[in-house]
């Protein structure tokens, strides 16, 4: 589970923040489902909602820099 805050990349969507974790307060749509409301970062104009336990569409969280170039090290 992600954290607010966190940056995470959603599906074709790119790089998102985690702005919000709990029920939605939209009509027609169950409250007892936990949601992620992301924002992201490169369209302030558009804001997702998907739930936390989503396998359909890929979510995974922004390496940091030391990440990244500790995977560049390991290319032969």
């Amino acid at each position: 589970m992600y954290e607010l805050g966190d940056f995470i990349i959603y599906g074709n969507h790119g790089v998102c923040k985690v702005e919000d974790i709990g029920s939605l307060d939209i009509s027609g749509v169950d409250k007892s489902i936990e949601c992620y409301t992301l924002q992201p970062v490169f369209s302030k104009a558009s804001t997702l909602y998907t739930p936390v336990d989503n396998d359909k569409v890929s979510m995974r969280k922004v390496i940091t820099n030391d990440e990244a170039l500790e995977l560049i090290k390991q290319i032969p």
